[in-house]
């Protein structure tokens, strides 16, 4: 069997108990209240927020070409050991495990 589809907002709405109170415990004129009170702050936050994202992004491409320009510097070059040398291979082993940037 198919139920009817709710037409009017009074179908919607959930029946009373003596008191006032929905029958799950929950006042609507308290809630309608909070609702009130909070809307416009959540909204004011909202634009906040997006706000700043746009400013982050706009300043993540601004700077993203210096950070890979300085990332390119920081790039620790690895010591390439002369092949068939042990101990020349076990020693870049440690320098390059370390991450130093000793010039050798």
């Amino acid at each position: 069997m198919l139920k009817k589809k709710a037409t009017n907002i009074r179908d919607t709405m959930k029946p009373l108990n003596a008191d006032g109170h929905d029958r799950d415990g929950l006042d609507t004129h308290h809630m309608l209240k909070t609702n009130c009170t909070f809307r416009n702050p959540i909204k004011d936050l909202l634009k906040d927020l997006k706000s700043f994202n746009q400013r982050r992004k706009e300043l993540e491409d601004k700077y993203a070409q210096m950070r890979r320009e300085v990332f390119k510097l920081k790039q620790i070059k690895l010591y390439k050991p002369v092949q068939g040398d042990a101990v020349d291979e076990m020693f870049a082993g440690y320098l390059n495990k370390a991450k130093l940037t000793i010039e050798v």
